[in-house]
């Protein structure tokens, strides 16, 4: 090789050295300008999912405060809380032994969250029970003394009357199991304290 081809070569090595980091260079830049892509969209997204997650709860801070005095006004009448099922049970055996009632069954289910439109938490629990009196007007008594003495609200979903036998006197009171029997549904409504 002459030494005329030796400053060519040189320049050629240079240039094939320069493209090829040049070129490097470029790819990696593409790489980082991917990964930046990537990383802002990724930023995006959160952040939309963080302003609809702040509208949400500034939608439920305004309808806390719009029924606030609601739940005051269910504060002071001693409305809020868990549920009172001991206290329930408790009154209905109590009118059971006022009324002289031959028989008192229930059956109490657990209970299950109502969807209220609000931001304050209602709990359901059904309960069925069967009461067995001696005239029709025990189990208004029955179901409006419930209302009064329990601290709760319920919704009376049906109730059933039918007459057991023909009556019979106060004498053999104590045997028989009454005139009539009521077989009801009622749903227990508890507000529970805000979270």
């Amino acid at each position: 090789m002459s030494p005329f081809w030796q400053p060519e070569k040189k320049t050629l090595l240079w240039w094939t050295l320069s493209l090829t980091i040049g070129l490097s260079i470029l790819g990696s830049g593409g790489y980082w300008y991917q990964q930046q892509s990537a990383h802002n969209q990724h930023l995006e997204k959160t952040l939309k999912t963080l302003k609809k997650r702040q509208r949400s709860l500034h939608q439920q801070k305004e309808q806390l405060i719009a029924h606030y005095d609601d739940y005051q006004q269910f504060m002071k009448q001693q409305i809020t809380g868990p549920e009172k099922r001991q206290h329930w049970v408790t009154v209905m055996k109590d009118l059971r032994k006022e009324r002289l009632l031959s028989l008192l069954e229930y059956h109490i289910e657990l209970p299950q969250e109502v969807n209220t439109m609000t931001p304050l938490k209602v709990s359901k629990t059904t309960m069925v029970f069967n009461v067995s009196m001696w005239h029709e007007e025990d189990l208004t008594y029955f179901i409006e003394q419930l209302d009064r003495r329990t601290k709760s609200h319920f919704i009376l979903k049906n109730c059933s009357l039918k007459q057991i036998k023909p009556r019979i006197t106060l004498a053999i009171r104590k045997n028989h199991p009454g005139n009539f029997s009521a077989h009801c549904q009622a749903e227990w409504l508890s507000i529970l304290p805000p979270t």
